[in-house]
């Protein structure tokens, strides 16, 4: 068995809490975050089976590569929701209030979608459904969100209340047993608490005419 020698372990730890300084300023505290607490076991790791084979001169361009692998696989993490692929509620929050600042400097249209699978559906099928949907169908620029309680967010860039419209005719096409309401800025609110309080009331509204 080839033995490693120990300061390119000692070397690989000092330049993973370091990459968790670097990564702090550049990525954020959440990023760093998570470097620093899983990416020093992972990073050196990978690190030592790689020097088997490159030997130690070649350290510090193993270390930085794996980091980068690794904080790219840590980003998705945190800004994707992990059952079901879409973006996290913290994200599309942050998201929406950058969307509704640029929507009201440049007086463009922003529309808000929640979509709710039916009470009497087959709850769970339905979701993995919607999911499917909004991973598939939407345009490019809109940006799809599972906010929890089986409640999905569309948060539709340059779009007015015709053009959500037109989404959820779509929607309702292809999945039938859904519920669907329409917020929009700046009428119902200029961040997502509000955009989607006002877009769930006229979901139930909906609902209840329905019934």
């Amino acid at each position: 068995m080839a033995i490693v020698p120990r300061w390119p372990v000692l070397a690989g730890a000092t330049a993973a809490s370091s990459l968790a300084f670097i990564f702090a300023l550049r990525e954020g505290a959440v990023i760093a975050s998570l470097f620093a607490a899983a990416g020093p076991v992972i990073v050196l790791a990978s690190v030592v089976a790689e020097l088997r084979q490159r030997g130690p001169m070649r350290v510090n361009e193993a270390l930085m590569q794996k980091a980068a692998e690794h904080v790219d696989v840590g980003r998705k993490l945190v800004i994707y929701e992990r059952e079901t692929g879409l973006f996290a509620h913290w994200y599309i929050s942050l998201r929406c209030d950058e969307e509704c600042h640029r929507a009201g400097r440049y007086k463009h249209q922003l529309a808000l979608v929640a979509i709710e699978p039916t009470p009497e559906s087959d709850v769970w099928t339905v979701q993995d459904d919607i999911a499917n949907w909004l991973r598939w169908r939407l345009r490019t620029t809109d940006l799809a969100a599972y906010v929890g309680n089986a409640c999905y967010v569309v948060l539709m860039p340059e779009s007015d209340a015709t053009a959500a419209h037109k989404v959820i005719e779509r929607l309702h096409t292809d999945i039938e047993t859904v519920e669907i309401g329409i917020s929009s800025f700046p009428d119902d609110g200029a961040d997502l608490e509000r955009l989607l309080a006002a877009a769930r009331e006229r979901l139930s509204k909906i609902a209840q005419s329905a019934a």
